[in-house]
């Protein structure tokens, strides 16, 4: 023990050592395990590598691969036909009628021959404007009363009010049920709705009973002509309101050309077509949703007319018929709104004229080589919750997206085209009971260049009679470039060349 004690430290750091060292001895057959085992699976591997050298893929694993390729092709190309041809059955080129023949022909292909010969580029004129004003004529349109037609109810109204009042005066007695207001009745409900303003209703007990026109009120002696001018005003509103089912005129379209002539430009017949195209499809959209408002509310025998419709006003239709460039064409970052691209426009002009539309920050398309994009603007005064129904009729007529929505109040004034200096005040306007905005609708429009610009059959090495050009070499030059990126290698061979410039004269 005495030894031990002597020897403690002695003792201590030597079991510490051998404790230590012991520990590093396992460390280091333990790391030195994982090393030769870790070298062995690398060995393992780069033998099974070496192996495979000069073997060759497996020809059952590619074959697999292939069929695989194969099939997404086809798929794609399945979809992709099923696309042109929804863009083709949806947007029907404009029939013309050959002058003194029994002969109808496509406008589209652009034949220039055909079109000299037979005079077409009138026909073609013409009828673009007689089918804008069917369009039109489809909506059931009426227009707001003119003061000519106002006066004319406020007189008929004066002269009945003074009678009245001439009757009560001298208490003759009155014809049983004669109300002055029975013929002009403006059927608005109790205590009016709308843009009219109402008179007071009538006392009860009153001699005339209940009426929808709020009759004379008893014991007051309001001016004859004024209560004329309110009455004729509302009278002459709602005869024009029960007239037909949308408020619209011809201005509210955006005509490319508003009388025939005959000899217009090739791109402008292009551009007519596809003003054409879109505006078809709005009004179709409208006509739609009036449709199914109709069908929900309308009773048997109820008139279809402004106060029953979901849309009750088209205020303006604008089409950008120039195809929305490329980003990288344009130069420019893509625009939050349509309305910052469009607001002029060239017609017929050369590439790079005038304000050119640009990719939208929404979809961020622009024209490539597998579709064109057009974008559109219309604004309606419609019924709030009908919005969505007319939403749903529009994206459902083609390749449309909305790209915004504003909303606004009903008088609000029309910010797009030139509506403004046509449209009557917006106090003549009586569009029902029920509330309504104004809404302004912002789109696009794909369509798909196997259809439009044509199908090319490499296998021919001609175009595919099923699909071919049907835009004119003339509106590919005035919509494009030679070298846009959007134009395919067999669109940049219908393009001109620009003759080469000639030196100053000698």
């Amino acid at each position: 023990m005495k030894f031990v004690r002597e020897n403690l430290f002695l003792i201590v750091v030597a079991v510490i050592v051998l404790l230590g060292g012991g520990g590093m001895l396992m460390a280091y057959f333990k790391v030195s395990g994982d090393v030769e085992k870790a070298v062995d699976d690398r060995m393992r591997m780069a033998k099974t590598l070496a192996g495979l050298e000069g073997r060759g893929a497996n020809a059952e694993m590619e074959e697999a691969a292939q069929k695989r390729i194969d099939a997404i092709r086809a798929s794609a190309d399945t979809v992709k036909r099923m696309c042109v041809e929804w863009n083709r059955a949806h947007m029907q080129v404009v029939k013309l009628a050959v002058p003194n023949s029994q002969l109808t022909v496509a406008a589209f292909p652009y034949d220039p021959q055909l079109y000299r010969d037979e005079g077409l580029g009138y026909v073609f004129t013409d009828t673009y404007i007689k089918t804008m004003q069917d369009l039109l004529n489809s909506l059931h349109p009426t227009s707001p009363p003119t003061d000519g037609e106002i006066q004319s109810q406020q007189l008929q109204w004066q002269n009945r009010l003074t009678q009245w009042k001439q009757m009560e005066a001298s208490k003759s007695p009155t014809p049983t049920g004669y109300r002055p207001e029975v013929e002009f009745e403006s059927d608005l409900g109790a205590g009016g709705v709308g843009a009219l303003t109402p008179l007071p209703p009538p006392e009860a007990g009153s001699a005339y009973g209940p009426s929808p026109m709020p009759a004379l009120p008893t014991g007051s002696d309001p001016s004859v002509a004024e209560e004329a001018s309110r009455r004729g005003r509302d009278s002459a509103m709602l005869m024009k309101a029960r007239r037909g089912v949308v408020y619209t005129d011809p201005c509210a379209l955006d005509m490319v050309f508003t009388e025939a002539v005959p000899d217009p430009p090739v791109a402008g017949l292009w551009q007519a077509q596809l003003n054409l195209w879109v505006t078809s499809d709005i009004i179709a959209a409208i006509n739609a949703t009036n449709e199914e408002a109709f069908a929900k509310t309308s009773e048997e025998g109820q008139p279809r007319d402004v106060l029953m419709a979901a849309v009750k006003r088209l205020a303006r239709i604008d089409v950008n018929e120039n195809y929305v460039l490329p980003t990288v064409e344009a130069g420019l970052p893509a625009s939050p709104y349509a309305d910052e691209e469009v607001e002029v426009e060239e017609r017929y002009g050369d590439p790079g004229q005038g304000v050119r539309a640009r990719a939208a920050v929404l979809t961020g398309r622009g024209s490539c080589s597998d579709y064109d994009v057009l974008h559109y603007t219309f604004t309606v005064v419609m019924a709030s919750r009908y919005l969505p129904t007319l939403e749903r009729h529009l994206l459902s007529r083609n390749y449309h997206t909305i790209l915004s929505v504003q909303i606004r109040p009903a008088d609000a004034p029309i910010s797009t085209g030139a509506v403004a200096a046509y449209t009557p005040s917006t106090a003549n306007y009586y569009y029902g009971p029920e509330p309504v905005v104004q809404v302004e609708i912002r789109g696009e429009v794909l369509l798909l260049t196997d259809w439009e610009r044509g199908t090319w059959d490499p296998g021919a090495n001609a175009w595919s009679d099923q699909f071919p050009p049907l835009i004119p070499p003339e509106a590919l030059k005035q919509q494009y470039t030679r070298a846009s990126p959007a134009l395919r290698p067999e669109d940049v061979a219908r393009i001109p060349e620009e003759p080469a410039e000639t030196g100053g004269a000698l």
